[in-house]
């Protein structure tokens, strides 16, 4: 058993908070009578504010469009290798990409980046080195060198303020090996399946398009890994951490 009292004491709290707000109104549509435009001057701003966004949202759909087909649209089949990927950009349009490099029968590269920036200019970047890595990957098999090249052809045709990560690997099914080779990316994480150990590939690199190729070269490393049954492979972007 109890009492009503505490919520009737509410009830006319509320009551006069609603009250108190509906005579602010009251007041400042009075005192402001004056200042209210006629809606049919902004019409036309509104009209083309709207237009303009619409526009704006299919075009960076077409660009999102365009971008993911530039991704791979079918995993590749390599004896020896069980291979799974998926890219979801953070906006619309992104600048994360990466690619499967057929070499030969038994050897297949693998390569991951992530372009600085987002939207569309990460993408047309994203593009860009696409293009000059499918073009590079014909002639040039070990990472480390190609990188080198790409990293060349980049800063020649990109701004300096653009600068792309990158880790590429070329994997040996036949000599059960991984050559990576990175340039500023995220580490490549191993897991060992005989030791049952966790193992990270942290070699040396400078991002793609920091510099011309003096220092780059330089830093550049390559490193020789060992792959037994039932190991697994994780390359990834930042996203994903």
């Amino acid at each position: 058993a109890g009492t009503n009292q505490p919520f009737l004491h509410d009830s006319w709290i509320l009551l006069i908070w609603i009250f108190g707000f509906i005579c602010v109104y009251i007041v400042v549509a009075i005192f402001t009578k004056d200042s209210v435009s006629d809606f049919s001057e902004i019409e036309p701003a509104l009209s083309k504010f709207i237009n303009e966004r619409q526009r704006m949202q299919q075009e960076l759909k077409i660009a999102r469009d365009v971008q993911m087909s530039f991704l791979p649209a079918h995993i590749p089949i390599i004896p020896g290798l069980d291979i799974a990927s998926r890219c979801i950009p953070a906006l619309n349009v992104g600048g994360d990409y990466y690619d499967f490099v057929k070499i030969a029968p038994k050897k297949i590269g693998v390569v991951i980046g992530d372009v600085s920036g987002k939207g569309t200019r990460a993408a047309f970047y994203m593009t860009l080195v696409k293009g000059f890595l499918k073009a590079l990957s014909r002639t040039v098999y070990s990472p480390a060198e190609l990188l080198k090249e790409l990293n060349l052809l980049f800063f020649e045709n990109a701004k300096r303020d653009a600068f792309i990560s990158m880790a590429y690997g070329v994997f040996d099914t036949e000599n059960n090996s991984l050559v990576m080779a990175r340039s500023g990316h995220n580490p490549v994480i191993l897991y060992q399946n005989n030791t049952k150990e966790i193992r990270v590939i942290k070699t040396e690199g400078l991002a793609l398009g920091l510099e011309k190729g003096m220092l780059f070269n330089k830093m550049m490393q390559y490193e020789k890994i060992e792959i037994n049954c039932f190991d697994i492979i994780l390359f990834y972007t930042y996203g994903l951490t």
